[in-house]
């Protein structure tokens, strides 16, 4: 089943705007915006492989001259790792 980037960013935003939000709503809401963006950039993209398909992805923009899109990404995916990496 295809899941829409859209509805991955709708439940970032909600977990993120929770009465009392917590390191674990945090930790999800980063997780599910960074995912919604990945898919809205390889959607775009055109990309359809499923083998490392995160690579192809960022070479796609930069073939096409879209650095800022590679920049952001790569911010995006430093933020995502930093937070997995967090004790829990």
């Amino acid at each position: 089943m295809k899941f829409d980037p859209v509805e991955f960013y709708k439940l970032a935003g909600d977990l993120y705007k929770q009465p009392n939000v917590g390191e674990r709503e945090l930790r999800t809401a980063l997780g599910r915006a960074y995912y919604a963006a990945f898919l809205a950039a390889r959607d775009n993209a055109g990309i359809t492989t499923t083998s490392d398909v995160h690579s192809a992805t960022v070479r796609h923009y930069l073939s096409n001259g879209r650095t800022e899109i590679d920049r952001k990404s790569t911010r995006l995916n430093s933020s995502h790792e930093w937070i997995s990496r967090m004790p829990s």
